[in-house]
């Protein structure tokens, strides 16, 4: 079911967790409600008794309007951003992803981490595995705060890759962006795309942050989601 569908309250079930409702397409679907009466999510008739209220694990049908949190002990990996594309995707099928998932951060992620790591110092590579964590922990701590604002946010594209550049500086400037030695920083900026570098608003304004709050004259990079400056 499609977000935006407009549908219409067939039957409320004993249970009152539950609802009949149809899309525009005469599609039966349960929504389902947690205890606050909040909808948690929608599943095919054939894949719960709602009398019952048990589910099928087998059944592929199921979906929820809240986003599925990232483990938190698996923080820093690689796969972060593909599994929020792919969390996004299972919520809503028809709606186009926000961009910065994979076209920003899975793609520097991976780059920076199987391509400039392996040249940095020591010191380098401890910033590139700080930094990218410390950009999926603000993600995170954004879902949990609201999630269910998390997925509408999720849903303007535009607006969520602001809000993931402004999370760039504290993370940077925690993850000590200003004391690296300047061989790390320039093979860092060089991995960025010039196109990234030069031509993006939010990254130039960004960037003009991270300055402010590092304190370093120098243009911050971009990594594990989309670039800095």
């Amino acid at each position: 079911m499609k977000s935006g569908t407009n549908i219409d309250v067939v039957r409320i079930p004993p249970t009152g967790k539950f609802a009949w409702v149809t899309d525009e397409a005469d599609h039966l679907w349960y929504l389902v409600f947690d205890q606050d009466t909040k909808l948690q999510g929608w599943v095919m008739p054939d894949c719960i008794d709602i009398f019952e209220e048990k589910s099928s694990k087998n059944c592929a049908d199921y979906g929820s309007i809240i986003p599925t949190p990232y483990p938190p002990e698996s923080l820093g990996n690689i796969d972060y951003y593909q599994f929020r594309y792919d969390d996004f995707m299972k919520r809503n099928p028809s709606q186009q992803p926000p961009d910065y998932y994979l076209e920003f951060g899975h793609k520097y992620l991976t780059r920076f981490m199987n391509k400039t790591y392996p040249n940095l110092t020591k010191k380098g590579q401890e910033f590139l595995k700080n930094v990218g964590k410390s950009l999926q922990q603000k993600m995170e701590n954004k879902l949990k705060s609201d999630p269910e604002l998390f997925a509408k946010l999720e849903l303007q594209s535009d607006d969520f890759r602001k809000f993931a550049y402004e999370t760039h500086p504290d993370s940077y400037c925690e993850s000590g962006w200003k004391d690296l030695p300047k061989s790390d920083k320039d093979k860092i900026i060089e991995a960025v795309d010039r196109r990234d570098l030069y031509v993006s608003q939010q990254g130039r304004e960004t960037g003009a942050k991270l300055v402010q709050q590092c304190g370093d004259s120098r243009p911050p990079a971009k990594i594990g989601t989309d670039y800095v400056k």
